[in-house]
């Protein structure tokens, strides 16, 4: 009996995880005694002051605009569910996260850590790339 090993889905699962991850933060996961909504209004609170240009007014929005693709997008990509499309989206939230949270050179000054975080980005969108590429099937070990 030969073994097939679906490798897509378990490189899909594994970077949508960083997304689902990241979003159950934003909710709380980890903050003891915490509620979602606290955990929520401080991480909206928080958005304007490392995104200056952001208004506070629209941090909520911004906030909810993330969650979305981090829980539910990601979620999709993970289990393969018009994946191809759910990839595209998270690359392009990628590329506006990396432009404008983790700019190296934001506010005038480089930043060490902003510049690994950019190219751990860089890395995410390669491994997208790879598995929306490969949405043929037949990529088996």
């Amino acid at each position: 009996m030969k073994f097939k090993f679906d490798c897509s889905f378990v490189a899909r699962a594994l970077i949508a995880l960083l997304f689902v991850v990241a979003a159950l933060i934003k909710l709380g996961l980890g903050q003891p005694g915490a509620s979602i909504s606290q955990a929520f209004n401080a991480t909206a609170a928080s958005l304007p002051q490392v995104m200056t240009f952001l208004p506070a007014s629209l941090a909520t929005l911004a906030l909810i605009i993330v969650l979305i693709i981090e829980l539910p997008i990601a979620l999709m990509y993970a289990y393969g569910y018009k994946y191809v499309k759910a990839g595209w989206v998270l690359i392009g939230f990628v590329v506006v996260v990396t432009i404008f949270y983790h700019n190296p050179w934001f506010g005038g000054q480089f930043n060490a850590m902003n510049l690994v975080m950019a190219l751990k980005n860089l890395a995410i969108i390669g491994g997208i790339l790879a598995t929306i590429g490969c949405y043929c099937g037949k990529c088996r070990i």
